[in-house]
């Protein structure tokens, strides 16, 4: 059992599923085909239903059973079209697969044979889905023989109830629910011609759909024809052998990407294959909630700082340039920079009795990074100020990109 491929395609699947994780490694879906994606029926035991994931892998993971057997460990994959299943449940579910023909994608993917096999029943927590199909792949081929999951569950699956996987607690709720009307803050409207949730973004000019995909360990994933479209920090590159075979290339994206009201700072962008997408690690900073019923998407996250994943700002203070000049960007609040007093938009003149001509927003972004007493001459208002900035203890301290 399992996906019919050449040797070849089979290969870069399995590594494009390791580098990335994504849970999408192999099938690619119609909605025309009779592939029943959506249960007949979803009984919720209580009005509400919280289920523990973990998502250590870069993926929301949760336990499921499906009949009386399991646990089995299945990915929360809002970018799968369809549920997915190692072959190796299958043969232990005691059900009879049968062959189906996936025809070309919409974004590029070829037709395929597949496998799928119809449950009776899956319970994730106090959650029944009744009645679906789900495709059959070979997830110890992904993971080359020590899988780390037993499938995905595919985002069709909660088409009759909220979905709200808040990463900070690490739970997903589930309820018999409606978002409110979009804001364009917090809760965005998606489009949807696949099944699956795309909202647009501007990465620098460049209105991209991207699916959100909760089953892709990575930030951000644009196809490769986007490459000399997209406003980068530096030149994509290759990030080792095995993404140099598939042409995988990467950057952190330039400046701040907005999702809603929120601000996400230089991501690292690849660019593979022909579909774009976000994936956990920006995902993973919010509580988001998707309502399928009326494809709205809400993303909420306490506080209003950018989610970084530049350099630690060094004293709490983010530089830039503006008409060839160093400025002071933003200063973090609390931080020893806030406390002195420095403001966003303070002209820099001197570092270390420097002059600040003698530095690039990138060389004094590491200085500020790597040191931990700094004096600096800025202006404001016309008005010299020199100052003497001096970490805190745990400034000092290694941190997260991620922070």
């Amino acid at each position: 059992m399992g996906v019919s491929m050449s040797r070849q395609r089979v290969v870069s699947s399995v590594v494009a599923g390791v580098l990335f994780a994504s849970t999408n490694a192999f099938c690619a879906s119609d909605p025309a085909l009779e592939i029943k994606a959506k249960p007949g029926r979803t009984e919720l035991s209580t009005p509400t239903v919280e289920v523990a994931f973990d998502d250590t892998t870069g993926q929301p993971v949760v336990e499921a059973m499906i009949g009386d057997k399991g646990p089995f460990r299945l990915v929360l994959d809002t970018g799968a079209r369809f549920t997915k299943l190692d072959d190796d449940l299958a043969i232990l579910l005691k059900l009879e697969p049968k062959r189906r023909s996936i025809p070309a994608g919409k974004t590029g993917t070829p037709p395929e044979q597949v496998d799928t096999i119809r449950l009776p029943s899956m319970k994730v927590g106090g959650v029944r889905f009744l009645d679906f199909d789900a495709v059959i792949l070979d997830y110890d081929q992904v993971f080359e023989g020590a899988r780390k999951y037993d499938g995905a569950i595919g985002f069709p699956v909660f088409a009759d109830v909220l979905l709200e996987l808040d990463y900070p607690q690490q739970r997903a709720v589930l309820k018999r629910d409606e978002l409110p009307p979009a804001d364009r803050k917090e809760i965005l409207n998606y489009t949807t011609d696949d099944g699956l949730a795309r909202i647009p973004l501007l990465f620098t000019g460049t209105s991209v759909d991207v699916t959100l995909d909760s089953g892709r360990a990575s930030a951000i994933v644009l196809a490769k024809s986007l490459e000399n479209r997209v406003r980068v920090s530096t030149k994509p590159v290759q990030p080792g052998f095995v993404a140099a075979d598939l042409g995988i290339k990467v950057t952190p994206l330039r400046g701040k990407l907005r999702l809603g009201r929120h601000r996400i700072s230089e991501p690292p962008v690849f660019f593979l294959g022909t579909d774009s997408a976000m994936g956990h690690r920006i995902l993973k900073h919010f509580a988001v909630t998707f309502d399928q019923k009326h494809h709205r998407v809400r993303f909420a996250r306490a506080g209003d700082e950018p989610v970084r994943f530049g350099p630690e700002p060094g004293f709490g203070l983010i530089v830039g340039q503006r008409r060839n000049r160093l400025v002071i960007k933003h200063v973090i609040p609390g931080s020893p920079a806030d406390r002195i007093a420095l403001r966003a938009g303070d002209k820099i003149l001197e570092v270390n009795s420097k002059p600040a001509s003698d530095y690039d927003q990138g060389s004094l972004t590491r200085i500020l990074a790597s040191t931990n007493i700094i004096t600096m001459k800025v202006v404001r208002d016309g008005v010299p100020l020199l100052i003497r900035l001096e970490k805190d203890p745990v400034d000092t301290e290694d941190q997260s990109e991620d922070h």
